[in-house]
């Protein structure tokens, strides 16, 4: 049996903010059922005001393919839950066991406290091989008071001592890992093979006189979708925006679009389908969210991926120094974002071969294809064989 241990709250159809997260999440449960048909999700994620007993269900990865997940007790206070889960991770993972055996193999994602102690007791317990898929950096954003990345990083610390093997988002996670021994190499997401085919099938620009701007990403502050807001108000008419995603915004994106519904379609949390359709439509895409060097942007790798222009604020190109041709980089202000939009055609053609280029490098490295093969032969040369070992 498989393991994996993951926040997963994107249950189909989609109802969640973090949508790269749980297709990224639902693309690995899908690969390493190939490997192994046994796999089991433990999932720590904790929604507000939902109290629910553990509980052991069937869930839907699309295409009418099920695989069972746990779910831990959930308190109406998301801190509280995860809290107690903390501490009564021994006994999760017992009642875990219990139903489905003991895995051989356990893939976590990102290093949280609960997932970091699930790590710790299983390879104690049953020596059972461990990865992780390090997202995150626990001190990424500034959280002020809230101790959650100091218990999470102690835990982490900890769990480093028996990890056989990691992905990392970016090169600045890799070195940190390494440094404790771990084995790592960048994994900054999967390109769907639906993303890969809109550069040819469905080449941007193909409408003279208009430009249409995407946006596919998580509506929040954090995110940069109030900039988005902002930006939308002040374009010139020609420039049309199509918007999904899930946050604490989306009511003003759903204002917004019954209000100029020539300006903006909104279309809130779509399925794989609809995403795919809503980003053949577009011409250009823009990130204005300011990253750190803690994580690094699945969307901007897809939207490079996708053949489109990439409009983005300043991003950490740890590790990811060859998207830079892709990607028209503008200071985060509406000034400078209103006139590249402005003249997104003429930049897209200037660039168009250097687009291609990078487009082609992202689908080799990380398209869902190559991915597979590439996680297949890690799982069998470092860790089912049990020759993996610390550098």
């Amino acid at each position: 049996m498989i393991l994996f241990v993951a926040s997963y709250a994107g249950e189909l159809p989609e109802n969640t903010p973090f949508l790269a997260a749980a297709r990224k999440i639902r693309f690995l449960l899908r690969l390493l059922k190939l490997i192994d048909p046994d796999v089991v999700l433990l999932n720590s994620a904790h929604r507000v005001n939902e109290r629910r007993a553990f509980h052991f269900e069937a869930i839907d990865l699309g295409n009418g393919e099920f695989i069972e997940m746990a779910t831990p007790r959930t308190f109406a206070n998301p801190w509280v839950g995860r809290s107690i889960n903390i501490l009564q991770a021994s006994s999760i993972v017992d009642a875990v066991v219990k139903r489905y055996g003991a895995p051989h193999l356990a893939w976590f994602y990102n290093g949280y406290a609960f997932e970091s102690r699930v790590a710790t007791l299983l390879k104690q317990r049953y020596d059972t091989k461990l990865i992780l898929e390090f997202e995150d950096w626990h001190f990424a954003r500034n959280r002020g008071l809230n101790p959650k990345p100091w218990i999470d990083w102690y835990f982490w610390n900890r769990a480093t001592l028996y990890y056989d093997y990691a992905f990392a988002v970016n090169e600045n996670i890799e070195r940190c890992l390494e440094v404790k021994g771990v084995p790592t190499q960048l994994l900054p997401g999967v390109i769907s093979d639906w993303v890969i085919v809109l550069r040819e099938q469905y080449p941007p620009f193909s409408r003279p006189g208009i430009i249409s701007v995407g946006y596919f990403g998580g509506l929040s502050h954090e995110k940069g979708a109030q900039f988005l807001l902002e930006l939308m108000a002040q374009a010139k008419p020609r420039t049309q925006f199509v918007v999904t995603g899930k946050g604490e915004l989306e009511s003003d994106f759903a204002e917004f679009a019954h209000l100029f519904p020539d300006r903006l379609r909104f279309l809130g949390a779509v399925s794989d389908e609809k995403l795919r359709e809503a980003m053949a439509s577009v011409d250009v895409i823009v990130n204005a969210h300011e990253d750190n060097d803690g994580i690094f942007p699945f969307k901007v790798l897809e939207a490079v991926a996708s053949g489109r222009l990439l409009i983005s604020a300043p991003l950490p190109m740890s590790g990811y120094d060859w998207l830079k041709d892709a990607i028209e980089f503008r200071p985060p202000s509406l000034t400078e974002f209103l006139v590249a939009i402005d003249a997104a055609r003429e930049i897209y053609e200037s660039r168009k071969t250097a687009i291609a280029r990078v487009a082609k490098t992202a689908e080799t490295r990380f398209g869902s294809n190559g991915l597979n093969v590439a996680i297949k032969t890690i799982l069998s040369t470092r860790i089912d064989s049990g020759s993996s070992e610390k550098k």
